[in-house]
C-alpha cells in the first residue's frame, strides 16, 4: 500500500529487541496490508460503530479519441458502508433513497443497503511474532498469521482492488459517458505495484481516505431517441462537425475514492421543494429516481399513502461555507410566536438572536445513543429514557445564528498542469506581482460570497429587532461599494472580508492561505477532499469547451470535491483573434477564408451597423402584411363564457396566451405523425432523387455511398434528416450535456463563431498594441485573448461547481442587465424618455428609448464611439451562466443574477424593492404592487404589470380600469427609473480602469438598480390582487421587523430550455423582445458564414460537416419564433379584428412581434433565393437576360453580389500543388456549398408543426 508520506499505522513493524549478539528482527509482512477497523470501526463485529464513507468514481486517464470518459469527469458522490465476508469486501449504500420504505440502508443499522461495489479478499490474517509450535516460544520474526484465529477475528486483510466484482455497478451508470449512448463498459484487471505511481493504491489513515485506480474498456453504444436510435459515434460527429472520432474500443482509468465521513460533520441543508426553479435554478432539481449523481430529491415513504408531496424534499446544492451550523438543542417546530426572529424552541441558545429550528437535520444514531447513556447515568426512569430516545429520533436541531457562525475558508486547487501564464506572476523571491487569471476568477466569486455572508448577518440583525435597516447594514457593510473584479460594476463591500474562497496553487506557494496547507504541498487530481479548477492544455476530442463534475452528499445536498475544467482555450482565443485581425487589417479576407472571397465580402466584421430606424410607412406596411383572413382559418376559438366587456375580453386574451406551454411529448408526437404522412414517399424515385452527393455530405456521409436502407434511414430528409428530428436530436444532446455539467459544446461553438458584438474590440486592441510590429502585436493580442477566454469559461464552470444551472433567460431579463448596458442605452440618463411610438430622428442626438425599430443603435452603443468596446449586447445579460450569442462574450464576467443566486442559496436572503426608491403603497403612478405581476410566470416573454392600458399615443382603449397586461421592457425600466447616473455611478479609479478594461463605460463604474433585502424565510406566498392569483413568495410578511414589511420581492427571469419553443429562454441569442432576438439571430448567422462555411486550413472538420446542421438550427428557431408570433396574433384575432388591430399596433403588445415576423420571412426567403456571390454579366447566348456569376474578378461586371449577401451553392476544393493536387483534391475542401440549406429554409417557410401547446380542455 502506498503510504504517501502519512504515518498510517497499517503496516506494523517490530522494534529491535534482545542483546547485541542476536540477529536483527525479520519482518515477513508483505505490502498492501489493511486494518479492518479502518473500514468497520474499532469493533469489527458491531455494525453500530461502522463508519460511513463518501464514494466516487473519477476519470484520471483517457485517450484523445475517448471523449466519453474524459479526464476530470466522473460519477456522483454516494454514501456507503463496508460489509466484510470471508471472500468479498462489499460496498453498500448507507442511506435509504426512499426513507422508511423498508429496513435496508437505515443509517446506524445493519450494513444491508444496495451493493455498489465488491472486491475480492486475498487473505485475512493477524500480524504477530512467529513462534515454536511445540513450545510456544516467540521467534525473532514478525509474520502474517492466517491460522490461529477464525478469519472474522483476524485484525488485518489484503484486498484485490484491481477488479470490481459487481457486473454493472451503479457508479458506472452515474458517469458522464452514460448520458451519451450507453457505452459498453468492460472492467479489466489493473494492478499497479509501483508505489511512486499516482495509480497505485493510496491511503491516508489519519483523514480516513482511500484511493484505488481501476481500468475499464469502453465501446461506443447506441443513442436512443423518440423516433429511433443512432450509433453514438455518428451522433458525436453530427454534433461536433468532425469525422475524426475513433469508434474502436478505448481504455480509461477510473479512480475510486473513499473518504470517511466525520460523524460530527455539520452542514445545514436548504430544502426548497415547492416551485423549486422559480426563484433560483439550482442543480438540486437535475437528478431523479435512484440516479443520485446530480441530486435526486429525497422522498419519505408513508405506509398509508406511499410517497406524498409532504414527504418530498429537494435539498439545494451548496458548498458548506461555515465551520459549524448547529447546536445541541433539539427542536420540532419553526414557530416564532413572539416574532423575535428566534424559533420558540431554540430560545435556550446563548448568543445572538436568530436561531431557527432545522427540522430536516436529524440527530445521528451515535448522538441518540449518547443521550440515552447520559440519561441512564443520571438514573432517569425507563419512561423518561424512552421519551428522550423517541423525541430525538424525530427531532431537528437548532441552528447557530449567522452572526455567531464562523466562515470556513474553502480552497480551490489548480491541477499541476495549469499553465503558468494563467496564474500569478512571481518576482525573483516567489512573491506575486499581479493577480493571475485563475486567481481573479476565484477572487471575483469570493467578492460575491463575502457580501452574501454579510447580507445574511445584516438581514438577521433586522428581522430579530436588533436594529433598523441603516443601523444593521452599516454594521456589516462599508459605506462605499467596490467593483466586481471580473465584471466591472459595483457591489456591496462587507466590513468583514474573511475569505470564503481562496485559490490554492499546486504545489502550494508560500503566500497561499493556510487552508491550502504548507508551502510545497501538492494535490492529486481527483482528491475528493478538495475542489479543483483544471485546465487541460493538450489536444482532446472532447465535444465541449468546459465541464464541471458535480458531487453532492445524496442525503443533504452538500457539494463535495467538485471539479471545474476548461479545454480548447487556445482554440477559442484563436477564433476571436482571427476575426479581429481581419477587422484591424492584419489579415485579409482571402487569408481568413482560404482564398475563396476574392475580396468581395460584405462588411460585418468591421464597421458600424446601420443607424436608421424603420420608417413609419414601413412599420405600417409590415402590420398590414399579415393576412388575417388566412390566419383566421386556423380556427382557434375564443374561450367560452367571455362577456363583451372590453376589459374582460382583454383579460381573457392575455390568459389564453399565458396558457401556452412547451410540451416535448407533443413535439415527439408531431414527429411521429409526420413520419406517417411522409411514409408513402419513402423508397420512391422522388426520395432517391433527393439523395444526391451534396445531400449525403450534408448528412456527414460519404457522398459516393450506395443508397442502402441504413444510409437512407440516416440521411433522407423524409427519415433521419427531417429537420424536426434533427432539431430534437440536438436539443436532446444539449440537455444531456447540461445535465452532465458539460458546457460550450461544438454545437454551440459553431453558432458562436461570428463576431458582430465583439468586432469593435479591434479598435481597443489597435489603440493598445497598434504601435507594435505586426508579429509582436499579434502575440500580445493572442496572450490577452487567451487569458480572457480562459477566465470567461472557468468563471462559468466554477458557477456550476457552486450549484448554479444554466440561465438562458439572462439575455431577456432587461431590468437586471449589467449597469453598463443602461449607461449606454440611456446615454448616461439623457435618453430614457419614451419615443412615443415614433421613429426617432437618426440625424439628431439620441433622446429617447424604445424598441429597436424605433430606436436603433447609436455609434456609442455599437462600440464605435470615443471609447472602443464591444457592442451594448455584450452587457445585455444577468449571468455568467448564460450561453452568450457570440464566443468571447462570456468574458463580460459576473452579473446581477450571480449575486442574487449567491445571496439566496448561501445567505438565504432575497432582494426586495427599495422602499426609498420605489414606493410600496398602492395608488402611485408606479409602485411595487403594480409591478408584482412580473412574477406571474416564467413562461411568458412579456413583463406583466397592473395598470391602466395606455397606448403610445396616450389613448386608453379599455378605459381607466387597471388590469394586468404587458409592457415593453423599455417602458418597464423607464417606469422604474432603472438607471440614474447621480444615484448609481462614481468615477472609476485608475486601478479599476486597468483591471476592468473595456468593461468600464464612460469612465464610470456603476451599481445596479438599488434594492433592499430580507431573509428567505420572511416571504409570503399568498393571493395577489393585481394578478388575481397567488404568487410565489411575492412579498415580505406584514409583521416583519427591520424596515421592509410587506415589501414586494425583486424578481429575475429564470429559464433553462433547450428547445426553441419560447422566445425568451434560448441559449446563444441576444435581445429582450422578439424583434431584437430575431434581428440578432439573423445578423449573427450571416456574420458566421466565413467562419462556418470555409475550411480556413483546418483538418478534421471540413465545413460541409457542420454547416448544414448549424443552418438547420437557425431555420428551425426562426420557424419556432414565427409560430409563436402567429399563434399570439391568432389569439388576438379570435376575439375579433378590432382587438387584433389594437394589439398589433402597440409596442407593449404585439408590434415587436409583427416587425419580427417580416424579418423572419425575409431571411428565410433570402436563404432560399440567395444567388452565388461573384461578378455578374448577362449569360452569354441567353436572350432571356439571365445574369450569371463569372469565375474570378471582372472589372467590367454589371453588378457584384458580395459574400454573405449571397451564398456559394457549390462546394469548392483546392487542387493546387500545395494542397490536394490532381487525385486528393477532395481532402482539401475550401468551402461548403449552401445546398441543403436552401431546402431546409424552404421547409421552414412551409412547416406549420406547432412548437407550443395549450394545456386546456378545448385541446382535447
Amino acid at each position: 500500500m502506498k503510504v504517501g508520506g502519512v504515518a498510517l499505522g497499517l503496516l506494523l513493524g517490530l522494534a529491535a529487541v534482545g542483546c547485541a549478539q542476536e540477529r536483527d528482527p525479520i519482518n515477513r509482512v508483505q505490502p498492501n496490508v489493511l486494518k479492518k477497523s479502518f473500514f468497520l470501526g474499532e469493533s469489527i463485529h458491531d455494525s453500530s460503530d461502522d463508519p460511513e464513507f463518501f464514494m466516487r468514481a473519477y476519470s484520471v486517464g483517457s485517450s484523445y479519441d475517448q471523449p466519453a470518459f474524459f479526464y476530470g469527469t466522473g460519477s456522483g458522490v454516494d454514501r456507503v458502508r463496508f460489509e466484510l465476508t470471508e471472500n468479498l469486501l462489499l460496498v453498500r449504500k448507507a442511506y435509504q433513497v426512499g426513507r422508511g420504505r423498508d429496513d435496508k440502508g437505515v443509517p446506524g443499522g445493519e450494513p444491508n443497503g444496495t451493493v455498489v461495489a465488491a472486491y475480492r479478499i486475498e487473505s485475512h490474517f493477524d500480524i504477530r511474532k512467529s513462534y515454536n509450535p511445540a513450545t510456544g516460544e516467540e521467534l525473532n520474526i514478525t509474520e502474517e498469521n492466517g491460522s490461529d484465529r477464525p478469519w472474522y477475528e483476524r485484525e488485518y486483510f489484503r484486498v484485490d482492488w484491481s477488479t470490481n466484482e459487481v457486473a454493472n455497478p451503479m457508479y458506472l451508470d452515474e458517469l458522464f459517458s452514460k448520458w451519451f449512448g450507453d457505452p459498453i463498459i468492460t472492467p479489466m484487471r489493473y494492478q499497479v505495484t509501483d508505489p511512486t505511481s499516482e495509480d497505485a493504491p493510496f491511503i491516508d489513515e489519519k483523514e480516513g481516505y482511500l484511493e484505488i485506480t481501476n481500468r475499464i474498456f469502453v465501446e461506443p453504444g447506441q443513442m436512443y431517441f423518440s423516433w429511433g436510435s443512432l450509433p453514438s459515434c455518428v451522433v458525436y460527429g453530427m454534433i461536433s462537425g468532425t469525422n475524426i472520432n475513433d469508434c474502436n474500443m478505448q481504455a480509461a482509468n477510473l479512480r475510486l475514492t473513499y473518504w470517511k465521513v466525520d460523524p460530527n460533520r455539520d452542514f445545514e441543508p436548504f430544502i426548497n421543494s415547492k416551485a423549486s426553479e422559480d426563484i433560483v435554478n439550482n442543480f438540486a432539481t437535475a437528478g431523479w429516481s435512484v440516479t443520485v449523481q446530480w441530486g435526486a430529491p429525497l422522498s419519505d415513504y408513508d405506509p398509508a399513502y406511499g410517497y406524498t408531496d409532504k414527504g418530498y424534499h429537494v435539498p439545494m446544492h451548496a458548498i458548506n461555507i461555515w465551520e459549524k451550523s448547529h447546536v445541541d438543542i433539539a427542536c420540532m417546530s419553526t414557530a416564532d410566536a413572539n416574532n423575535d426572529g428566534t424559533a420558540d424552541e431554540c430560545e435556550r441558545y446563548v448568543g445572538a438572536k436568530g436561531s431557527r429550528c432545522d427540522t430536516f437535520f436529524s440527530w445521528k444514531s451515535h448522538e441518540i445513543k449518547g443521550a440515552v447513556a447520559a440519561a441512564q447515568r443520571e438514573n432517569r426512569t425507563p419512561e423518561e429514557i424512552q421519551y428522550i430516545q423517541d423525541y430525538l429520533s424525530k427531532a431537528g436541531r437548532c441552528t447557530i445564528p449567522y452572526r455567531d457562525r464562523k466562515v470556513k475558508t474553502v480552497g480551490w486547487w489548480v491541477n499541476k498542469e495549469m499553465p503558468v501564464e494563467y496564474q500569478d506572476t512571481l518576482d525573483a523571491n516567489g512573491n506575486p506581482i499581479d493577480k493571475g487569471a485563475v486567481e481573479d476568477v476565484v477572487h471575483s466569486w469570493d467578492q460575491m460570497f463575502t457580501a452574501a455572508v454579510a447580507m445574511a448577518r445584516s438581514a438577521e440583525c433586522r428581522r430579530t429587532g436588533d436594529g433598523e435597516r441603516d443601523q444593521c447594514h452599516n454594521q456589516y457593510f462599508r459605506p462605499d461599494k467596490r467593483m466586481v473584479s471580473y465584471g466591472g460594476w459595483l457591489i456591496d463591500w462587507p466590513q468583514d472580508e474573511t475569505k470564503v474562497f481562496t485559490l490554492c496553487h499546486n504545489p502550494v506557494r508560500n503566500y497561499d492561505d493556510p487552508t491550502c496547507g504548507k508551502a510545497g504541498d501538492t494535490a492529486r487530481t481527483g482528491d475528493l477532499r478538495k475542489f479543483f479548477l483544471i485546465d487541460w492544455p493538450w489536444a482532446t476530442n472532447s465535444p465541449f469547451g468546459g465541464v464541471t463534475d458535480l458531487h453532492t452528499d445524496p442525503t443533504t445536498g452538500e457539494l463535495i470535491g467538485n471539479t471545474s475544467l476548461t479545454v480548447h482555450v487556445e482554440s477559442r482565443a484563436s477564433r476571436i483573434l482571427d476575426t479581429l485581425l481581419v477587422a484591424m487589417g492584419d489579415m485579409t479576407l482571402d487569408e481568413y477564408m482560404s482564398g475563396a472571397s476574392n475580396g468581395r465580402y460584405a462588411k460585418v466584421m468591421s464597421g458600424p451597423l446601420p443607424t436608421e430606424p424603420l420608417s413609419q410607412e414601413e412599420i405600417q406596411k409590415r402590420i398590414e402584411a399579415i393576412n388575417t383572413h388566412n390566419l383566421a382559418q386556423s380556427g382557434v376559438p375564443a374561450p367560452a363564457g367571455i362577456s363583451n366587456d372590453k376589459v374582460e375580453v382583454a383579460k381573457a386574451a392575455i390568459r389564453a396566451k399565458l396558457e401556452l406551454k412547451a410540451d416535448q411529448d407533443m413535439r415527439k408526437m408531431q414527429a411521429l405523425r409526420n413520419d406517417q404522412l411522409v411514409a408513402p414517399l419513402r423508397n420512391t424515385t422522388l426520395e432517391h432523387d433527393l439523395m444526391d452527393a451534396a445531400w449525403l455530405k450534408a448528412a456527414k456521409l460519404d457522398p459516393t455511398a450506395q443508397l442502402t436502407d441504413s444510409v437512407m434511414d440516416l440521411a433522407s430528409p423524409l427519415r433521419g434528416m427531417d429537420a424536426s428530428k434533427m432539431q430534437l436530436l440536438r436539443q436532446e444532446m444539449e440537455k444531456r450535456f447540461a445535465r452532465a455539467g458539460a458546457c460550450f459544446s461544438e454545437m454551440q461553438a459553431t453558432a458562436q463563431m461570428g463576431q458582430v458584438i465583439n468586432a469593435p474590440l479591434a479598435n481597443y486592441f489597435m489603440q493598445k498594441f497598434g504601435s507594435l510590429p505586426r508579429d509582436q502585436r499579434i502575440a500580445e493580442m493572442r496572450k490577452e485573448l487567451r487569458l480572457e477566454s480562459f477566465k470567461g469559461v472557468m468563471l462559468h464552470e466554477m458557477g456550476h461547481a457552486l450549484g448554479m444551472r444554466h440561465q438562458f433567460s439572462s439575455s431577456w431579463d432587461a431590468p437586471n442587465y449589467m449597469p453598463q448596458y443602461w449607461q449606454l442605452r440611456t446615454a448616461d440618463g439623457t435618453a430614457s424618455k419614451s419615443c412615443d411610438g415614433q421613429p426617432r430622428d437618426p440625424n439628431q442626438p439620441d433622446s429617447c428609448m424604445g424598441p429597436r425599430y424605433l430606436d436603433p443603435h447609436t455609434l456609442d452603443e455599437q462600440g464605435y464611439g470615443n471609447e472602443p468596446r464591444p457592442m451594448i449586447e455584450y452587457f445585455a445579460g444577468t449571468s455568467t451562466m448564460e450561453y452568450q450569442s457570440e464566443r468571447f462574450s462570456e468574458t463580460a464576467g459576473l452579473g446581477t443574477w450571480d449575486y442574487h443566486m449567491t445571496k439566496a442559496i448561501y445567505g438565504r436572503v432575497l432582494e426586495t424593492y427599495d422602499n426609498n426608491v420605489m414606493p410600496r403603497d398602492g395608488g402611485q403612478v408606479t409602485d411595487q404592487r403594480r409591478l408584482a405581476p412580473r412574477m406571474f410566470t416564467h413562461l411568458a416573454e412579456n413583463d406583466y404589470v397592473y395598470d391602466t392600458v395606455t397606448f403610445d399615443d396616450g389613448s386608453q382603449p379599455f378605459g381607466p380600469e387597471p388590469f394586468m397586461h404587458s409592457w415593453h421592457y423599455t417602458k418597464v425600466t423607464r417606469a422604474m427609473n432603472i438607471f440614474d447616473p447621480g444615484r448609481d455611478c462614481r468615477p472609476a479609479t485608475d486601478e479599476e480602469r486597468a483591471k476592468a478594461k473595456w468593461r468600464v463605460v464612460h469612465g464610470q463604474v456603476c451599481q445596479p438598480y438599488p434594492r433592499d433585502y430580507a431573509s428567505w424565510y420572511d416571504f409570503v406566498s399568498d393571493y395577489n390582487a393585481e394578478a388575481e392569483e397567488p404568487l410565489l413568495m411575492w412579498h415580505t410578511r406584514p409583521d416583519l421587523k427591520g424596515g421592509n414589511p410587506d415589501t414586494v420581492r425583486w424578481s429575475y427571469r429564470i429559464g433553462e430550455h433547450y428547445e426553441p419553443t419560447y422566445l425568451h429562454t434560448n441559449m446563444i441569442d441576444a435581445g429582450a423582445d422578439s424583434y431584437e432576438v430575431t434581428v440578432n439571430e439573423i445578423r449573427n448567422f450571416n456574420a458566421n458564414y466565413p467562419s462556418v462555411y470555409f475550411r480556413r486550413h483546418r483538418r478534421g472538420s471540413p465545413p460541409s460537416w457542420g454547416a448544414a446542421g448549424y443552418a438547420m438550427d437557425l431555420f428551425e428557431r426562426l420557424r419556432s419564433y414565427h409560430w409563436s408570433i402567429a399563434n399570439t396574433n391568432l389569439r388576438w384575432l379570435s376575439f375579433g379584428q378590432s382587438y387584433y388591430t389594437l394589439f398589433s399596433g402597440d409596442d407593449n403588445w404585439s408590434r415587436p412581434d409583427v416587425m419580427a415576423n417580416t424579418e423572419i420571412f425575409n431571411a428565410l426567403a433570402a436563404y432560399v433565393l440567395s444567388p452565388q456571390p461573384g461578378d455578374y454579366r448577362p449569360r452569354a447566348g441567353d436572350p432571356s437576360g439571365v445574369y450569371d456569376a463569372i469565375d474570378g474578378f471582372d472589372p467590367g461586371a454589371d453588378f457584384v453580389v458580395q459574400t454573405i449577401d449571397g451564398r456559394f451553392v457549390d462546394d469548392a476544393y483546392d487542387a493546387g500543388p500545395n494542397a490536394g493536387g490532381s487525385w486528393a483534391f477532395q481532402d482539401y475542401e475550401t468551402r461548403a456549398g449552401f445546398y441543403a440549406e436552401k431546402a431546409y429554409a424552404f421547409l421552414a417557410l412551409c412547416d406549420s408543426r406547432p412548437t407550443l401547446s395549450t394545456i386546456a380542455r378545448e385541446v382535447y
